[in-house]
């Protein structure tokens, strides 16, 4: 119990010590992209936490990677993705401009139960119709408060899954 306690403080500390707009800045800063070692010596935060936030801005189609670059270090390029290239600033203005639909733990956890229990930022996006941003608030916040646990898959997606109720 304590060894996934301690896994799920990992998890958390990479999510929520630097924001999405932080990491887009820093992009910017960089022409654009970043690697999980820039991140890291950027943010203070470990290699492996670093991967696991650049994971969860691909998840939300923040970022992409960036295949054309080539690291000595066999790290991946992140990239802003093609759809802001031009305007990366759009991306820090995102949150206040969409409006945005409340979803209910309820309705979260519903969807998670007609899900096998597990649910995706981008699948409850799509199942609730809300944004990226809510879906990923909504799931944050019923994880912080234990409702589901955070596991990664083979390919580093992020996995809600519902505790058993």
């Amino acid at each position: 119990m304590k060894l996934w306690q301690s896994t799920q403080k990992y998890f958390q500390q990479a999510l929520h010590e630097i924001t999405d707009n932080q990491v887009i800045e820093w992009m910017i800063e960089q022409n654009g992209s970043i690697t999980s070692r820039q991140l890291a010596e950027k943010s203070g935060i470990s290699r492996n936490q670093a991967i696991i936030k650049l994971n969860a801005m691909l998840i939300k189609n923040l970022i992409e990677i960036d295949y054309h670059h080539y690291d000595p270090h066999w790290d991946n390029f992140y990239k802003l993705t093609k759809s802001n290239l031009f305007n990366p600033t759009n991306y820090l203005n995102q949150s206040t401009s969409n409006k945005v639909a409340k979803l209910t733990d309820s309705q979260v956890i519903r969807l998670a139960l007609q899900n096998q229990n597990h649910l995706t930022v981008a699948y409850l996006c799509a199942l609730a119709e809300v944004s990226l941003e809510e879906a990923q608030k909504k799931l944050e916040e019923l994880y912080l408060k234990n409702i589901f646990t955070l596991d990664v898959s083979e390919n580093g997606s992020l996995i809600y899954t519902l505790q058993d109720i």
